[in-house]
Formats: structure tokens, sequence, C-alpha cells
């Protein structure tokens, strides 16, 4: 686009000078010339707007498929898809001071650990048909 710029500008500080064939076929040039940028313009705006609306797509049957999933999962299992968005928002959160120091967490006295049935609940998506099911 620059050269182009340059193109125009010589050619108005010269057009006095040039004989009047000459001017047109270079004015005629320099605007073939803009009207391919214009085109190339338009088509680089039209795939923006096509990988948008792609994505926008994907992102839309995604959030159907979630959900679904979810609808899933609470049939199942009643609660447990607050418990995993819970761990999940966990897990994304920035670390505590304690991890930031190196050091293990104290230990409270008299608490009793939770069993995890998020690894049963995930081998159970994936073989629905298992007679091995657990309960929760």
């Amino acid at each position: 686009m620059d050269s182009l710029e340059d193109k125009q500008k010589v050619f108005f500080s010269n057009c006095r000078r040039m004989k009047p064939g000459d001017r047109s076929a270079e004015y005629e040039k320099i605007r073939r010339e803009y009207e391919r940028v214009i085109e190339d313009s338009s088509e680089k705006i039209q795939n923006a707007e096509e990988s948008y609306n792609l994505v926008d797509r994907y992102l839309r049957k995604l959030d159907q498929e979630l959900h679904k999933f979810k609808l899933e999962l609470e049939a199942d299992h009643r609660g447990i898809t607050e418990i995993l968005e819970k761990r999940s928002l966990e897990m994304d959160a920035p670390a505590s001071a304690s991890a930031k120091e190196n050091r293990l967490p104290k230990k409270h006295v008299g608490v009793r650990k939770r069993k995890s049935f998020f690894p049963q609940l995930f081998l159970m998506s994936f073989f629905p048909c298992s007679s091995k099911r657990t309960r929760l």
C-alpha cells in the first residue's frame, strides 16, 4: 500500500508535465491497483467473517454437548456437576500462600478424608454397561 501511495504522489506531482495519453494510462494503472487492494481487503474481511461464524457455530455446538453431558451426569448422580465445577474452579484459582512457600498445609486432627468418586464417575462415562458399578 505504501508503494501505491508513493506512485499516487509521484503521479500527481508530475501529471502537468505528462502527455495526456501517458497521464490517463498511468491514472488507470494506479486505479486498477487500488481496486485490487480493495478486492483483497474485501476477501480478507469475508474470510474473517467466515472464520468467526465457524468458531461461533462450534462453540455453540460444544456448549450444547456440555449441557447434555451435565444433564446425563445429574440424571445418574444428583448434585455431581456442582461439585465438579467447584473443583474445576478451585484448580484454576491461583495457588494459596502455603503452596507458594513450598510446604504442605497443616493437617487437621479428626477430619476424615472423603473418598474421591470422580475416577469412578469418569470410568462409568466410558463404560456405561459395566456390571461393576459401585455406589457413590
